[in-house]
């Protein structure tokens, strides 16, 4: 009986070829980076230069959690990747396992009732299950909340992952002036690296039907200095001839869960990519373009091949 349907297996509904390699290339720009040292530590009560304390976390509302719930803190995309080989001298990277409230430190595995909270690592905030602060479990709200935690100095994400109406504000390391801003789920700080498939095409592999993928990829980088933008275009762009471990994340687990938290049933990037592999991909070409007229803005353009069976 002929087979009247479509070439290949793939299941409607399930991540594509494209999906995979794109989530793939930006989780492994996120540890590459770290392991190059681009990420900062906060440590309790640190003060920034014009005497601000970083390590506070101040209630907001965005829609996005129930009201009086979040504690965000000035920066985002909090470090969660354990296991990351640093540069020689450095300090480990902290992964904030916890806040204190008042002079009181409670873990997010252990706290409990209406001091539950999750912590949303991508956004680098904590979120209380029930509303806490005004009309909350203190009330007035009067008793600070703070964190240690180290957060990435890149942002990096798959175009599928990034916020919808995303917008790009200014480093929140370094605000204008004196005063501090706390940015909103749909903020993200320079630099950002955003990961996105431009098109796709397949070509034989051997008997038997098996193909390769052929993935054009654009890495969008936008800095608000040249110096950021010059430097991460550059170490993508060497990246040629480059192997990358793949993993099928459409088996696997993710390294976080629905609230952002660190997902435990997620076994780490080694031990997931050899319990659920996909075929290796390979960098055939990187080139960068630094677009003189918008001294903030580049692109990494990469072609990737893959198996079709990714």
């Amino acid at each position: 009986m002929a087979n009247y349907g479509f070439i290949g297996n793939q299941r409607f509904g399930n991540r594509t070829a494209g999906s995979i390699v794109v989530e793939n290339l930006s989780y492994w720009m996120n540890i590459s980076f770290l392991e190059q040292g681009a990420y900062t530590n906060i440590s309790k009560n640190q003060l920034d230069y014009w005497g601000n304390d970083s390590s506070q976390l101040s209630q907001i509302n965005d829609g996005s959690w129930v009201d009086g719930g979040i504690y965000q803190s000035r920066f985002k995309n909090w470090v969660y990747e354990s296991g990351v080989t640093i540069p020689a001298g450095m300090s480990e990277a902290t992964i904030c396992s916890g806040v204190w409230i008042g002079g009181d430190f409670y873990n997010k595995d252990t706290a409990s009732g209406d001091l539950a909270f999750t912590v949303d690592y991508i956004n680098g905030r904590v979120k209380f299950f029930t509303p806490y602060g005004p009309a909350g479990v203190y009330g007035s709200g009067s008793v600070p909340i703070k964190a240690e935690f180290s957060y990435k100095d890149i942002y990096i994400s798959s175009d599928e992952n990034m916020p919808s109406e995303a917008v790009v504000v200014q480093s929140m390391s370094n605000p204008a002036g004196s005063g501090v801003s706390y940015p909103t789920e749909k903020e993200v700080p320079f630099p950002v690296v955003i990961v996105g498939e431009k098109n796709s095409s397949w070509r034989p592999k051997q008997l038997g039907g098996f193909k390769i993928g052929v993935h054009s990829i654009n890495c969008n980088v936008y800095a608000d200095n040249k110096t950021d933008r010059n430097g991460i275009c550059d170490v993508l762009a060497q990246q040629e001839n480059k192997k990358v471990p793949t993993i099928d994340w459409s088996k696997s687990e993710t390294p976080l869960d629905e609230y952002g938290d660190i997902n435990a049933s997620f076994s780490g990037v080694y031990d997931a990519k050899t319990a659920y592999p996909s075929k290796d991909m390979y960098i055939l070409s990187a080139t960068a373009s630094k677009d003189s007229d918008k001294f903030t803005e580049g692109v990494v353009f990469y072609q990737v091949e893959t198996d079709s069976y990714i």
